[in-house]
């Protein structure tokens, strides 16, 4: 029947055929997303666990996909007992589905018999020159109960409390009960006291402990390997419901008489207050104050008394400031006080640094490229015009191998002086140590050379829902390259780890500017970074990029859409493929397709139907038009 068509039908049922297929085509509904989507040079792969928060002995649905279509791609899933580093399940390889156009696979996973470890459930995909792995994690493993214990001042009064703070570093915070122990290197327990509430609500108690009949003569020892110090030590142990903890001694001295120079890390520079607190018994009414350092710019050295004194106290206590405009700079001042406490001549001493000046030494940029000339800008607080210095570059750090230096510099009339420092090829991508010397006294800061730049952002910053955010890599120059990134959330939920979720790999191709979408559906909610490095035949490079946001909130089926999405738009929370067409919810709503609608399918997919149409259609119109060209030939005959 179909030979005896006129033509004209011929082209009819042509054109039914192509209105039908392009009928199954569906046009990418507006609030479908990003465009942002892999290529073929640019694959991703997505995988997920469902349920999310399975019991040991459960079944564990385990999803792969690409996006977009790799069908029949081969991928290898493992899943290792990271808690004693042994392999499970696997390695076994799968090929994603030919009839899920998505290129995926559902791998159902027994966990009967795993333990309350931490599992780490792997899958890996090699396209071509670039290989990709996808990781999730399920941990039954009860979190370390960690503690830590401090006290608030370290040195104290003979008889004043010590207030000691414990600390839980888990999250979430659990009930426990502790124990404290004060010791020393001659009796292990001078001091106790048990059931000492850290309450789950902030995981912090605070309690004060007494020194009442403790001697200033006592030493501890410093760990096991440290020898021994003045003071005492205090041990805390803490009971809760995941474990038991023991924290690092914390370590407190006791003294009748505290000496303080009240500066930033004991640096005074000329012409500044002297600020000096002394702190005893409040029965003490006065104490003896001498400030002096020795002199070792003559021979034999001299001793140089700047303050003796005695000073008067109130309830023990006072803070005594000095001028010291026109004292000399030295490095070694010593602050000695004296006081009478109960008939006994106690003391105590401390020591400060007396600077000129502050000099610092800046670069205008901290990054440069082998041939560049380094900008290396050297100024003084409190100006020193004039004042000479000598200029040395270290590879590394200070006393390393000298690679450059220069002498019998000397300072603008405003205490500055900018230094141009060239490289050339023989300065190797490695930091460099700048020292500037002004006699005896030194500073120095660092650069860094590098083979080339690298830049690395994520964009957006924030996702939610099916998110595919755009990675983007820029190198200077561009040049054949392997690059490798990973993508790290943290924390891992119960107990503060770090954990990779993905990682990349691509070899032998330009890398000066590379776009890459993360596959961040079925991931944990949680910060991220990404970590890139490109190494070429001129060097190697990294950097970590921005950190961003995911969070999309309980995905129990694990398909890319939460439960609140699925609850939205009517599909299963249960079932990855709601409407059964081989196609995960969540890539259906991001591509725009109805995931709902069995014939709703994702557009890109779809056109092989057309393109077997269109291959039928030459065939239909090659033997009608054969047949009717035979027929004429045989009425004519």
């Amino acid at each position: 029947m179909v030979f005896k068509m006129k033509m004209g039908r011929v082209f009819k049922l042509v054109a039914v055929l192509l209105v039908l297929s392009l009928s199954q085509m569906t046009i990418p509904l507006t609030e479908a997303g990003s465009t942002n989507y892999p290529s073929a040079e640019t694959q991703a792969l997505f995988s997920s666990l469902s349920p999310p928060k399975p019991s040991i002995g459960d079944d564990v649905t385990w999803l792969v996909w690409t996006d977009p279509n790799a069908t029949g791609q081969e991928v290898t899933l493992e899943v290792v007992d990271v808690t004693n580093g042994t392999t499970v399940y696997g390695p076994v390889s799968r090929s994603l589905g030919t009839l899920n156009r998505c290129g995926s696979l559902k791998e159902t996973v027994s966990t009967e018999g795993y333990l309350k470890h931490r599992y780490q459930f792997s899958v890996t995909m090699s396209i071509g020159n670039m290989e990709i792995k996808s990781y999730k994690y399920l941990d039954w493993a009860a979190p370390a109960f960690i503690l830590w214990a401090w006290v608030e001042s370290y040195k104290l009064l003979r008889g004043e409390a010590v207030n000691l703070t414990i600390q839980e570093s888990i999250w979430p915070y659990v009930d426990a009960t502790a124990n404290i122990t004060v010791y020393n290197a001659t009796h292990p327990a001078l001091w106790t006291t048990t059931g000492v509430t850290i309450p789950a609500t902030t995981g912090t108690s605070s309690i004060l402990i007494p020194t009442t009949g403790l001697s200033t003569n006592s030493t501890v020892q410093y760990f096991d390997t440290y020898g021994s110090i003045p003071g005492y030590g205090i041990n805390v142990t803490a009971t809760s419901a995941i474990g038991t903890a023991s924290s690092d001694p914390a370590y407190f001295v006791l003294s009748d008489l505290i000496l303080e120079v009240k500066s930033v890390w004991g640096e005074v520079y000329v012409g500044d207050l002297l600020n000096v607190s002394i702190r005893t018994h409040a029965t003490v009414p006065q104490a003896g104050l001498k400030v002096f350092f020795t002199d070792y710019s003559v021979w034999p050295p001299t001793i140089e008394v700047v303050v003796d004194e005695y000073v008067s106290l109130t309830n023990g206590e006072a803070l005594e400031s000095y001028d010291t405009s026109g004292w000399k700079p030295a490095f070694s001042y010593i602050i000695l006080c004296n006081a009478t406490v109960d008939t006994t001549t106690v003391q105590e001493m401390t020591f400060f640094s007396l600077m000129a000046f502050r000099a610092e030494v800046g670069f205008d940029k901290f990054i440069y490229h082998a041939g560049e000339s380094v900008n290396a800008t050297v100024s003084t607080h409190r100006p020193q015009p004039s004042a000479p210095f000598n200029l040395t570059v270290y590879k590394g750090w200070y006393e390393g191998e000298v690679f450059w230096s220069v002498k019998s510099l000397t300072l603008d009339s405003n205490g500055r002086k900018s230094v141009m420092i060239p490289t050339n090829e023989t300065w190797s991508p490695s930091s460099y140590g700048v020292e500037v010397r002004f006699g005896e006294y030194s500073l120095g800061n660092y650069f860094t050379i590098w083979a080339f730049d690298i830049l690395a952002e994520v964009s957006p910053s924030e996702n939610v829902e099916y998110a595919m955010p755009t990675l983007n890599v820029t190198t200077v120059p561009g040049q054949t390259s392997n690059l490798t990134f990973t993508v790290t959330g943290y924390p891992y939920p119960g107990g503060g780890l770090v954990a990779d979720y993905y990682s990349f790999k691509k070899t032998n191709f330009d890398v000066s500017s590379y776009q890459y979408v993360l596959p961040l559906a079925g991931m944990l909610n949680v910060s991220c970074w990404v970590s890139v490095t490109v190494d070429s035949a001129v060097g190697t490079n990294s950097t970590m990029s921005a950190e961003f946001l995911y969070s999309h909130g309980v995905d129990t089926d694990g398909d890319g859409l939460s439960d609140a999405e699925e609850l939205s738009r009517g599909t299963s929370a249960n079932y990855p493929d709601t409407d059964g067409d081989g196609f995960f919810d969540g890539i259906e709503v991001f591509y725009g397709s109805d995931p709902n609608d069995p014939a709703s399918v994702i557009p890109e997919f779809n056109l092989l139907q057309l393109l077997v149409v269109l291959g039928l259609v030459p065939a239909f119109l090659y033997i009608a038009i054969r047949k009717r060209r035979i027929g004429h030939y045989q009425k004519w005959r």
